[in-house]
């Protein structure tokens, strides 16, 4: 899946995580999360059709976790935007950032991602007001 060993992103396990999650094993969620983040992070910069595929084939999982559910939908914006389907694309980063509960990382994600799709579609007010959050955001973390 996304679990990186030796330099090698672990899509075994993804799929063996993806596995159990279909057969109603919810305790594997928190690890399917992250190795689901990891393997799509890999995939955008590396392939956009595998990014593409992943997003779609986690679109049909029943994931009960709200992270789980949260990064599925962040990556579904950023696959809708790899397919110029910018409006889709800010939606689905609206509605995310509407959640009441999202980490800062997740949240500090998804005001870039959407203020990129609000430059590229020449909505430059709103880009500036995402990038500036989105950087106040990472710089309280740290980053």
């Amino acid at each position: 899946m996304t679990l990186k060993k030796g330099g090698q992103v672990n899509e075994e396990r993804y799929l063996e995580l993806t596995g159990r999650l279909v057969a109603g094993e919810t305790a594997v969620s928190e690890e399917w999360t992250a190795v689901f983040e990891s393997l799509a992070n890999h995939y955008f910069a590396t392939d956009t059709v595998a990014l593409l595929k992943l997003v779609a084939e986690a679109n049909g999982l029943p994931l009960q976790n709200k992270a789980a559910k949260q990064m599925r939908t962040y990556f579904q914006g950023v696959a809708a935007f790899r397919q110029a389907a910018h409006d889709d694309a800010v939606a689905l980063f609206v509605a995310l950032l509407a959640e009441s509960v999202l980490t800062p990382h997740l949240r500090a994600r998804a005001l870039n991602a959407r203020a990129v799709v609000c430059r590229v579609t020449g909505r430059l007010d709103e880009a500036i007001a995402g990038y500036e959050e989105s950087l106040t955001l990472w710089e309280e973390q740290g980053n």
